[in-house]
């Protein structure tokens, strides 16, 4: 173990809480927490705490980018910045205004870490980790609370539909994939009755879109839904019954950036739920995923769109595996991904996703220790 006083600042609030960031260093030979190493949640305990080495670790990170801080707050983060050797900013959103401040950055600051739920394709010359809150948050859900959910799922048997296609709100590549679908794939891909914005639904497509122990709400004025006893997210809720009646799924990321790959639980849900997918999002996407430690399915359609850098020339080469996959026995196409799904479940079952960040920490106290920072 490594000898030395340390102190870590964690916050209490925002989405790195959701994220938990309850580092267990119970089998760590590195840290000891009340041996070596103290964990703080106070800011000013922190900020008058005196200790060889100080990490802080923040969350939302840029004013005007997620919640809003005040000045209070901004003030009370420079003094804990000057109170640290080294600082960890973590971004449970990514967006391209969060791109520019890290290369900004780059220009003004040192002895400082970004994290975020993005693969970054570009070499940034700043350290940088991939630590996606997305998928965890979605896994919690079925671990802690919806036991048995995943188990109604009938992942390899043959369905009404090829595929979903649930979007979300509007943005402009998921309304090409839905004027594609609605000109020529409507009987084979079910989509959401609550795409277009404006028309009202009839009964019959809302119940088609209701899952059994969830209370009807308002899209428009609310994110969360009462399931089953609980509050989550909209989004984070596997359509199970949908999931039923069809196959695959097209997954239309919330951002379409080149630079960078944004994960969230929209990818999630079929892998939880053993699927096939077709990315609709920025280029490298499917490679980021992959560095990631899970497999796409490359070996059975043409996943070439990945690399295409024009937006509307990816979306369509997507488009059309696709429709190809909508001309091939479901059958064939279940058998053929059986390893590839199931290796994907256990992969965002049981990986740490904190885990970059607590590795990160670990290393920064051994270099300090040795003199290398």
């Amino acid at each position: 173990m490594i000898s030395g006083n340390f102190g870590l600042l964690l916050p209490i609030s925002g989405m790195c809480a959701t994220m938990h960031f309850n580092f267990d260093y119970a089998t760590s030979n590195v840290l000891r927490p009340n041996d070596n190493l103290r964990i703080y949640h106070d800011a000013e305990e922190y900020i008058n705490a005196s200790h060889d080495y100080k990490i802080a670790v923040f969350d939302n990170w840029i004013d005007g980018v997620g919640p809003q801080v005040t000045q209070d707050t901004f003030d009370r983060q420079q003094r804990v910045k000057n109170a640290s050797n080294h600082v960890i900013h973590h971004a449970g959103d990514f967006q391209i205004a969060h791109l520019n401040y890290i290369l900004e950055s780059i220009k003004q600051e040192k002895n400082i870490t970004f994290s975020s739920s993005a693969v970054i394709h570009e070499p940034l010359g700043l350290p940088y980790v991939t630590s996606v809150i997305w998928f965890p948050t979605t896994v919690d859900l079925y671990v802690k609370f919806y036991k048995g959910k995943l188990q109604q799922l009938t992942p390899f048997v043959p369905k009404p539909y090829y595929f979903d296609y649930l979007p979300g709100s509007v943005k402009h590549h998921r309304i090409i994939i839905a004027d594609y679908v609605t000109n020529h794939l409507s009987d084979k891909v079910f989509m959401s009755p609550f795409f277009e914005p404006g028309r009202i639904r009839t009964p019959e497509e809302i119940e088609k879109f209701w899952e059994e122990g969830m209370e009807q709400f308002d899209f428009n004025s609310s994110s969360t839904a009462q399931y089953n006893g609980f509050g989550p997210l909209a989004s984070h809720i596997i359509p199970i019954k949908i999931y039923n009646k069809t196959c695959y799924s097209i997954v239309a990321e919330t951002t379409i950036y080149n630079p960078y790959s944004f994960y969230t639980e929209k990818l999630a849900k079929p892998i939880l739920a053993s699927r096939l997918f077709v990315v609709f999002a920025g280029q490298h996407y499917l490679k980021g995923l992959k560095q990631m430690g899970f497999k796409t399915f490359d070996g059975i359609i043409d996943e070439s769109y990945d690399e295409i850098e024009n937006n509307e020339a990816r979306w369509a080469a997507a488009l059309e595996q696709v429709n190809w996959l909508c001309n091939q026995p479901q059958n064939e196409i279940l058998e053929k991904i059986i390893p590839i799904v199931t290796h994907n479940y256990r992969q965002m079952l049981n990986y740490n996703w904190q885990r970059p960040i607590e590795y990160l920490i670990e290393d920064l106290f051994i270099k300090s220790k040795f003199n290398k920072l």
